[in-house]
């Protein structure tokens, strides 16, 4: 069996400026080869790797034919095309060149149909065609919609691997200076974690899974690979994994791990990890250096998420609920950051819903702040907001205000009442009886009284600035009480009068 592999790699466009320069396509290609030239790995002889960086269509169309042709049934044959994919209005896919013009597509760009039937002529029951296109020139040559561009190509024994949908964009990665998805790929093979049934080879569909999943992962579902395989081909082996490499077994079991948590490493695994290298023999630098490199990415999408949390704090802290426009630069932030949709959306409802349920405070710097009043507090009310500022640490600060609040309120209720039960005493002893019915109801007032004097103003407050302070909660809890436990003892203070006449 013979092992031949076309890599193209298209980073320049001469004729077309709408036609954006892809300086990943040619370092696409040597990290391609590179892989594929590696004895332990792609198994791959120089004399059967062909790499060519900014060829014209003569020298795509040729070369494909001279290395394709003539192939035998047991041949592996692999097709590789970094570059920009334009789509005809027939729903053709074509790979641009160096001197591709969209005006002039069919004579200045290479028909993807041409290279699928010189691969079909040579009889090779192997077959891979791998496409890292960027069809962001595509939409106005083709507005009738989406094509399946997998399934043209598709053939008996094939596999055809895309980095990007249609109407997908390809990206380049974060890591390095590849695409993102051939970053992906390469590294699939390199550390052997495509290999996901431990056979020691890596299959297509294995790469591509693992290709996908990691693209997914860094570009938050905004590239969406696909792959399109026959049956017979459905286990072509691209590549073998490495075996025995102290090293790339440590990365293995740590990618693992680190893939099912989403980085976040649990005692157990831990243990595991530590007796793992010791027994690999590896030093404690060496396993130091794996785990950061493969925990990096984790930890910088967590950081950034971190970030996104404080700015979307900030922002409700001065306006909730959000504005159409405010919430269009978060999802503006949200992209440029490539942070999933469902982490930012849980962030901003619970937030909200943070906001909503404490009445305005704020959440800074985890500490929860009193928002601004409108107009000066009176002299208790700064002084109860100077005693309890210092709880608001959180959620159990809140919970330590109420606190504080009843136990204020159930020593006040409790000092009422006494004063009631001497009001009464002193009533039924010293008061003659048509009197008595007056000096009891006027505590009563006093309370209504002194509760609305409080209650009004913080009411209006709450109505003129939608919030509500630290202080004019911790006053409204204590005005509750108090009102509520005046009611219940006036009840008593009756019931005893009423029953002091009825004797």
């Amino acid at each position: 069996m013979v092992k031949v592999a076309l890599l193209i790699g298209v980073s320049e466009y001469d004729s077309d400026e709408s036609l954006s320069p892809l300086p990943a396509a040619e370092k696409d290609v040597e990290a391609m080869e590179q892989v594929l030239l590696n004895p332990q790995l792609g198994e791959f002889e120089q004399s059967h790797v062909k790499k060519l960086i900014n060829p014209d269509v003569t020298l795509m169309t040729q070369t494909t034919e001279e290395i394709f042709s003539g192939r035998g049934r047991n041949d592996f044959i692999l097709f590789y095309f970094s570059g920009h994919g334009l789509i005809d209005d027939g729903g053709s896919l074509y790979f641009a060149t160096t001197k591709t013009s969209k005006k002039l597509l069919r004579s200045t760009a290479v028909n993807s149909n041409t290279v699928s039937q010189i691969m079909k002529d040579s009889h090779s029951q192997q077959q891979v065609i791998i496409l890292d296109c960027c069809y962001s020139g595509a939409y106005s040559l083709n507005p009738k919609g989406p094509v399946d561009i997998e399934n043209k190509l598709s053939s008996k024994g094939r596999a055809v691997l895309a980095s990007s949908s249609f109407y997908g964009l390809s990206y380049s990665s974060n890591e390095s200076e590849l695409s993102v998805y051939t970053h992906y790929l390469v590294e699939g093979i390199e550390s052997g974690s495509a290999d996901k049934d431990q056979n020691g080879w890596i299959s297509v569909d294995e790469l591509h899974e693992y290709a996908k999943q990691k693209v997914q992962e860094e570009t938050t579902m905004k590239m969406k690979p696909r792959i399109d395989i026959e049956e017979d081909g459905y286990k072509i082996f691209i590549a073998k994994a490495p075996v025995g490499e102290p090293k790339i077994e440590y990365r293995k079991l740590l990618s693992r791990y680190a893939e099912e948590s989403e980085g976040k490493i649990d005692v157990v695994s831990e243990i595991i990890l530590e007796e793992r290298w010791i027994e690999l023999k590896l030093t404690l630098e060496e396993a130091a250096a794996i785990r950061q490199e493969v925990l990096k990415p984790y930890q910088d999408y967590q950081q950034k998420l971190d970030r996104y949390k404080k700015i979307v704090t900030d922002v409700m802290a001065e306006e909730n609920p959000l504005t159409p426009r405010t919430l269009k630069k978060l999802k503006d932030l949200r992209e440029k950051w490539r942070l999933r949709h469902e982490d930012t959306a849980l962030i901003i409802e619970l937030r909200g819903t943070a906001k909503n349920w404490l009445g305005g405070i704020k959440f800074r710097k985890n500490v929860l702040q009193p928002t601004k009043p409108s107009r000066q507090p009176t002299h208790l009310s700064s002084t109860i907001e100077l005693l309890f500022r210092s709880a608001f640490t959180g959620f159990e600060g809140v919970l330590l205000t109420v606190a504080l609040a009843s136990l204020l309120g159930t020593t006040l209720i409790s000092a009422w009442f006494w004063l009631w039960l001497l009001i009464v005493l002193v009533a039924l002893i010293f008061v003659q009886s048509r009197y008595q019915m007056k000096i009891l109801i006027l505590p009563l007032i006093a309370s209504i009284t002194f509760c609305l004097v409080w209650l009004i103003p913080l009411l209006r407050s709450v109505i003129e600035n939608d919030q509500i302070s630290s202080s004019n909660s911790f006053l409204i809890l204590m005005v509750m009480a108090i009102f509520g436990g005046g009611f219940i003892y006036t009840l008593m203070a009756f019931w005893l009068l009423i029953a002091q006449f009825n004797r």
